[in-house]
């Protein structure tokens, strides 16, 4: 259950080796049933309020280098309309928290710099100071609800491209977590250097499953798709700073179930499907059996690194976002759609 040690936690990872699962098979985390509201009645999933529409984060999604710090999960299981008026409160949320946490370093920055232009007035001074200080702790209070918004888009994307096709009076199932994949221990962990008198170096390997959706299209295909964010941090202790590089790529995995009563004719399994572009991202391999149809897609890699100047980033349009997720469900569906016509 949820709260009981976090998603994708393990023990000893600060000691001995440990035999963790590789990082395209983490562990799968325990859904937070306890934490799933209904809040009410499931019936159809479209027309969605027009506001709830206008509030919800858009495609293309500004992309930023520094990582989010968010301590919010949306875990729901209802209709359409439900759970996107969910995603845009937590957006209207987000954009909230930004706001003040801008507003509290802006006047933060004005009392540091009354602060050291009245230090030689006795007290004057120190008290600016300390003022800038209580300010600028309160202002990073907010960055719990400060979610990340390619996230948060994937979850409200998607359900507004598929709410049409989706089965009437069936629940969706939507548990996405916002937080930071370090806030959980790393699968492989490895340090070397004293930071005394040798520069201190860091590896760490972690994999996030952060993201499970559960619908049921018209035609009684169950979909589940999950994804997992895996990140390879590299870390050098410098002498004013941290050097921090991740190399980071997102994997998305699409399983297809058959109504009750049908299969699926499993006549696709060669390595010709296997190692193609498809629908943005890399389908690095399937399975058809004649109860589920499995397809694992990867994206490009992406890195964030911090330097003295800063947080930079490469490739991060790369990783995932609604319209992939929404082709990669397409695609792996006209695949078992080949495999029943043979």
């Amino acid at each position: 259950m949820a709260g009981q040690g976090g998603w994708g936690q393990g023990q000893g990872w600060q000691g001995q080796p440990q035999q963790w699962p590789q990082p395209h098979q983490p562990a799968k985390p325990p859904e937070p049933e306890a934490h799933i509201r209904y809040p009410g009645p499931v019936g159809a999933h479209w027309p969605v309020d027009p506001n709830v529409l206008y509030g919800l984060p858009t495609r293309p999604v500004l992309q930023v280098a520094q990582l989010s710090s968010a301590q919010v999960v949306l875990s729901i299981e209802s209709s359409v309309p439900h759970i996107l008026h969910e995603c845009a409160t937590i957006f209207a949320a987000d954009k909230l928290a930004e706001q003040k946490r801008k507003s509290a370093n802006v006047t933060a920055i004005i009392f540091l710099v009354l602060g050291f232009f009245t230090i030689w007035i006795f007290g004057l001074g120190v008290v600016f100071l300390i003022i800038a200080g209580i300010i600028f702790y309160r202002g990073s209070k907010h960055a719990v609800f400060d979610v990340e918004d390619r996230r948060l888009e994937i979850v409200s994307g998607v359900m507004t491209t598929l709410a049409q096709e989706l089965k009437a009076n069936r629940p969706v199932k939507v548990i996405a977590d916002f937080g930071l994949h370090e806030a959980r221990p790393p699968m492989l962990y490895n340090e070397t250097g004293t930071g005394l008198f040798e520069q201190k170096r860091t590896s760490a390997s972690y994999s996030h499953w952060w993201l499970i959706m559960r619908m049921t299209l018209s035609d009684g295909v169950s979909v589940h798709v999950d994804g997992v964010t895996n990140v390879k941090r590299k870390t050098a202790q410098k002498r004013k700073y941290q050097k921090i590089k991740d190399r980071l790529s997102e994997q998305l995995t699409i399983k297809l179930v058959p109504p009750r009563g049908k299969s699926f004719t499993a006549t696709m399994q060669g390595e010709q499907w296997i190692r193609r572009p498809a629908a943005g991202a890399m389908l690095q391999r399937m399975t058809v059996r004649p109860r589920s149809a499995t397809f694992e897609f990867v994206t490009n890699p992406a890195t964030r690194s911090r330097y003295h100047g800063g947080w930079q980033c490469m490739g991060l349009e790369g990783l995932l976002d609604s319209a992939k997720v929404v082709a990669a469900i397409i695609h792996s569906y006209k695949l078992v759609s080949r495999a029943g016509k043979r």
